[in-house]
């Protein structure tokens, strides 16, 4: 997808194929990033959390620098992590073009061997894509390295409809398909890392970005 689909790999919409990509569609899809960013202020306001300038700020599957460029015009420090080497070529570009000289990227396996700490953990329509195994330990992995003090903030679904997971079943290819696929992280399992990482949550909010499949969730939560 990062080869040959790299902007609707990251929002499946038909404007963002790569054959029908324009200029004004890339300046649609960007300012949906800058539309996300603001309704992770208002989630934090409401919580009376006042996000500040100053933080760093650590983005897990930054695609194309869709938030990333928000981000990174609007806080000290922006980190973006990604498994394509092909988007984080696309994000630099981007965020060069808008004169992020404070953006730092990423691959995820150098991301999983640092020690790099943030004041803000921010994942969204990303986790979701990964089997339940990869999805824990990609977010136990992301609270693990959030400094004392700092916040989190990630959406993954927690129930999907005729779900069922299961590991030799899933390596032996029994049930995937050739496209995008849609996993789950029972809700217990967040409160179990949450709570491993000394992070208490402030808001888990209904999330409507997996349609009407199962039932995702957006977290906010605070690391002692």
């Amino acid at each position: 997808y990062g080869r040959d689909d790299a902007y609707y790999s990251v929002l499946t919409h038909p404007a963002y194929r790569a054959e029908r990509i324009t200029a004004a569609n890339i300046d649609h899809f960007y300012a949906t990033g800058a539309a996300e960013l603001e309704e992770f202020d208002q989630l934090c306001r409401r919580n009376a959390v006042d996000p500040d300038p100053a933080w760093s700020v650590c983005e897990l599957g930054c695609g194309v620098a869709r938030v990333g460029a928000a981000f990174a015009g609007n806080f000290a420090g922006y980190l973006g992590i990604d498994i394509s080497a092909e988007h984080l070529a696309m994000a630099r570009t981007r965020l060069d073009a808008e004169g992020a000289t404070n953006a730092q990227l990423m691959l995820l396996p150098d991301f999983l061997q640092s020690d790099t700490g943030y004041d803000l953990f921010y994942s969204a329509i990303v986790l979701q894509h990964n089997p339940p195994p990869v999805m824990r330990h990609l977010l136990d992995a992301g609270l693990a390295r959030l400094k004392p003090g700092g916040y989190a903030y990630f959406q993954l679904p927690c129930h999907l409809e005729n779900y069922r997971f299961d590991v030799d079943s899933y390596l032996a290819g029994v049930g995937r398909k050739d496209e995008m696929e849609m996993h789950a992280l029972p809700q217990r399992e967040v409160f179990a890392l949450l709570a491993r990482h000394g992070l208490t949550p402030l808001e888990v909010v209904p999330d409507g970005r997996i349609g009407p499949i199962g039932f995702s969730y957006a977290f906010l939560a605070r690391k002692a």
